[in-house]
């Protein structure tokens, strides 16, 4: 007798420690998601920004002149200098743009992906006390 009651009460133990372990394990995804879901939206601006980037990068490099890119180095251009400043604006904007596209694209997929993961986990598994009129006990549901 004494050994089912202890064992009734190492049981009982061991539920409510798992039932209190969820509810630390729920808080944590909700807080998981929340940061990837932010992380993915930083994401999301970087390629916005990027995009701008690239795009005015580009079009600052294809508004110089023709004779801008003439392989002729032996004479001086009217309005090099404005040109060469363009040239190097041009040049800065398309290299930023290209960094961010690809660091932005990279941080809003991997950031969707874990954020995907913690839903999935979240919604798998919940145990839980159940608290009826007719009587109480424990409950466990797995959704697949």
């Amino acid at each position: 007798m004494k050994k089912n009651i202890g064992l009734f009460l190492i049981f009982m133990v061991l539920a409510v420690s798992l039932v209190m372990g969820q509810e630390e394990d729920w808080q944590l995804y909700k807080d998981k998601i929340l940061i990837y879901t932010k992380k993915q939206n930083v994401g999301f601006t970087l390629i916005g920004i990027g995009g701008g980037s690239l795009l005015a990068g580009s079009l600052l490099l294809a508004t110089l002149p023709k004779s801008y890119w003439d392989q002729n180095y032996g004479y001086i251009k009217p309005n090099q200098e404005k040109y060469d400043q363009q040239a190097i604006q041009g040049m800065v904007f398309l290299s930023l743009g290209m960094g961010l596209l690809a660091g932005g694209l990279t941080m809003s997929h991997l950031a969707k992906r874990k954020a995907n993961s913690y839903r999935k986990q979240l919604n798998n598994l919940s145990i839980g006390i159940v608290n009826v009129p007719r009587g109480q006990g424990l409950s466990l549901t797995y959704r697949f």
